[in-house]
């Protein structure tokens, strides 16, 4: 396992720009995330920057920048392809918790110079009107809110390092990506909350998945009906993993299980920006009572019809011990058409339903 992190520094941006198709004002701003785009990653101080080529963005971008990139130059440490996740407020979906602005090069002016002013003293002689400053008091709230989501996935790769390449992408390491219009900008740090949103962004490295996630999985028709089943019952199998090591997910979602397209087709859990860790002074009986996923996601899967879902015991007859019970099993499967039930005696009768789905 690779744990040498953080691996990359920076992300330089090359001088060709792509018009965005996304929520921008498109006649004043330009992508930097289009295919072909070429970039640098800098693996260090005294390493040759990293050639890499944009291949393909996984689009929309809900939270972050996700990207599959190509290396054009030896690497060391790194496949020749992989994913980069980067924590850019510029270009994720703007609209999904309350409106923002959509991103243009006017706005971004009007930010700089109120952060500027501020930063100075001279924001009395500037006089920046209400609708500035509530739009930069608008971008701190947005930027707080996406880092903390970023923090979370980068703790939680950090403490799954035994799952990873097999349960969860392998994590490569950090970044961070300065933007080409933060040339000359008088931000002296990069921790200043106008730096982190105006000059650039952190981002992550992390492995690529050949893969449909479960969602598309189940309506390409060319994906085996048995195949998607069966991630989704290894999936539980993931989420039983993680509550066994103190995670909380938080995203239970088909969107954010991947079914890998080779051969025995595994899942793979992804997106973490609403995890949560165990605290170090409670035991992991005290966290298993409340944060156990494993239904969670068993719902979210039967309710998507990728999952069979195991019923209840509390459904159960005392008087009359699993009969109606049996009864409603039994039902569910002709109405659903799922062949291999599977009865277990119990004491006084039979047991039930029991799927092996991580429960």
């Amino acid at each position: 396992m690779y744990h040498h992190d953080p691996l990359l520094s920076c992300l330089h941006e090359q001088n060709e720009a792509f018009s965005s198709t996304r929520k921008f004002d498109s006649s004043t701003w330009l992508s930097p995330y289009w295919p072909k785009r070429e970039s640098y990653l800098s693996t260090g101080a005294n390493s040759h920057p990293l050639r890499v080529e944009v291949i393909k963005p996984f689009e929309p971008f809900p939270s972050a920048v996700a990207l599959l990139v190509r290396s054009l130059s030896p690497s060391v440490g790194l496949p020749y392809t992989f994913v980069v996740k980067i924590n850019d407020i510029r270009h994720s979906i703007r609209d999904d918790v309350r409106y923002f602005q959509p991103w243009s090069l006017s706005l971004e002016a009007s930010l700089r110079a109120v952060v500027e002013h501020t930063m100075q003293g001279t924001s009395d002689q500037y006089n920046p009107d209400l609708i500035q400053m509530k739009a930069w008091e608008e971008e701190m709230d947005n930027y707080e809110f996406r880092k903390s989501c970023y923090d979370r996935e980068i703790a939680a790769y950090r403490h799954l390092r035994t799952l990873q390449s097999h349960d969860v992408p392998r994590f490569y390491g950090t970044f961070r990506y300065p933007f080409k219009s933060s040339i000359g900008s008088s931000f002296k740090h990069e921790s200043d909350m106008g730096a982190s949103i105006l000059d650039s962004a952190e981002g992550m490295v992390l492995e690529y998945v050949d893969s449909l996630n479960l969602e598309e999985a189940h309506s390409d028709v060319s994906t085996p009906r048995p195949d998607v089943e069966r991630a989704s019952e290894a999936t539980l199998q993931i989420m039983k993993r993680l509550r066994n090591l103190g995670l909380w997910h938080g995203d239970c979602r088909a969107e954010n299980v991947l079914m890998r397209r080779q051969a025995p087709h595994d899942p793979v859990l992804i997106d973490f920006g609403c995890s949560s860790i165990k605290r170090p002074t409670e035991s992991l009986a005290q966290w298993i009572a409340t944060h156990d996923e494993i239904q969670d996601m068993q719902y979210v899967l039967s309710e998507a019809g990728m999952h069979i879902e195991s019923p209840q015991r509390e459904f159960a007859d005392p008087p009359n011990v699993y009969l109606y019970f049996n009864r409603m099993v039994e039902r569910r499967s002709e109405e659903r058409g799922v062949d291999g039930a599977i009865l277990r005696p119990g004491k006084g009768g039979w047991a039930g339903v029991c799927y092996e789905d991580g429960g």
